[in-house]
């Protein structure tokens, strides 16, 4: 096809132009942005509080978190809260620091 009108005037670009460009690039941000959440969220939710393949976990009340790598114990304690950790290279476990007490009933 030629890209002149008879005349000689040159045809405008088929397919929207910027308008185009701008929409795919708003696509493609947004694709990623959801990609990340269900990378951080999705493992998160489906797995225990100390689960390895998660990243997000949560520290209960009256706890605190203390983490390992590699079986050696870290010096990194958390408060409780939400925290992020690496997947599979950082395990955490929460350790209750609240006092508790406990009933015996003697019969």
């Amino acid at each position: 096809m030629d890209s002149q009108r008879p005349g000689g005037a040159p045809r405008p670009p088929q397919g929207g132009g910027a308008d185009a460009g701008d929409a795919s690039f708003i696509l493609t941000v947004l694709i990623a942005l959801v990609a990340i959440a269900a990378l951080i969220l999705i493992p998160a939710s489906l797995s225990a509080s100390n689960s390895t393949f998660s990243s997000l976990h949560q520290v209960p009340e009256g706890h605190v978190g203390v983490y390992w790598r590699g079986g050696a114990l870290l010096k990194t304690i958390t408060d409780p809260g939400f925290h992020v950790k690496m997947p599979l290279i950082t395990q955490f476990e929460p350790i209750q620091v609240t006092l508790q007490t406990d009933q015996v009933n003697v019969l």
